[in-house]
């Protein structure tokens, strides 16, 4: 088998490879995935977020086209997110509107710059909600979620809990109109807790707080296969120095449900009013 990829090798190079080289060239991945970060589509994309993005990945995945290797370049638009929500109260239409207005801005500024994705979609999508329930399926029976309630920022008049996003008032450090997860003035991140003269940012109507219940992400049942997985591995600094300071100080759980009406409706008893 080797003196046959030896052959195949030289007749293709001109030159006899080493049986260790040929085994090398026969290990080259057959099929190639290349993405980039999502589109924030709650504001348009600039010449910025081109360049530092999806640019880069066009710009790979042009090349492996070029090498006639066997590739998809997929990206989306980033749908979900409480700003989404603000927005389209503001404008008096459904989030789901808005969303769809804004994935065809941003599919037509892309399709103007000649970014070449393979597929492109939102992840609103009906495909990304399958993959979601799946994920959180498998989650859910292997008893990696956890229930944990706690005290939410709540809008009495609208009958509604509260994003941080969608709690505003005076900053605890510097007296600046300041929103529940950072202040614009100072910088300094804000607990919506915290924050002075607290409002609803819907209403104006004041914000009390009540205890709701959410689903947590265990992440600390994984914390030994991150170490493992992980050990080893080429990133970059950053990356290394941000991953190795969450490990240290240990795993927490992470909530991945929210008291909202944007999103996919959680496929769980009791939790059909929330979203993932």
């Amino acid at each position: 088998m080797n003196g046959l990829k030896n052959a195949r090798a030289k007749k293709k190079t001109g030159r006899r490879v080493s049986s260790r080289k040929a085994k090398k060239i026969s290990a080259e991945p057959k099929r190639i995935l290349v993405t980039s970060a999502l589109p924030y589509i709650h504001g348009m994309p600039h010449l910025g977020n081109i360049v530092g993005s999806v640019l880069p990945a066009d710009v790979y995945s042009r090349y492996l086209k070029l090498a006639g290797k066997n590739f998809i370049y997929i990206c989306g638009s980033d749908a979900h997110g409480t700003s989404y929500e603000v927005e389209a109260f503001k404008r008096g239409i459904s989030p789901a509107r808005l969303v769809d207005e804004y994935h065809r801005e941003v599919q037509g500024i892309f399709k103007r710059y000649n970014i070449s994705f393979t597929y492109y979609d939102s992840t609103h999508s009906a495909e990304n909600r399958e993959l979601t329930y799946r994920i959180f399926s498998g989650l859910d029976k292997n008893r990696h979620l956890e229930e944990i309630e706690s005290k939410n920022p709540y809008c009495e008049k609208d009958k509604m809990f509260l994003f941080d996003r969608f709690v505003e008032g005076r900053c605890p450090y510097c007296g600046g109109l300041t929103r529940g997860d950072q202040c614009n003035d100072c910088g300094k991140p804000v607990n919506a807790e915290d924050i002075k003269d607290s409002y609803c940012v819907l209403c104006k109507s004041p914000v009390t707080f009540k205890t709701t219940k959410h689903l947590y992400l265990k992440l600390q049942d994984f914390q030994a296969w991150i170490n493992e997985w992980s050990s080893g591995k080429k990133w970059s600094p950053l990356a290394v120095g941000e991953t190795i300071s969450w490990l240290k100080k240990g795993l927490q759980p992470r909530r991945i449900t929210g008291d909202t009406k944007w999103g996919f409706p959680v496929p769980k008893k009791g939790y059909e009013n929330k979203q993932l």
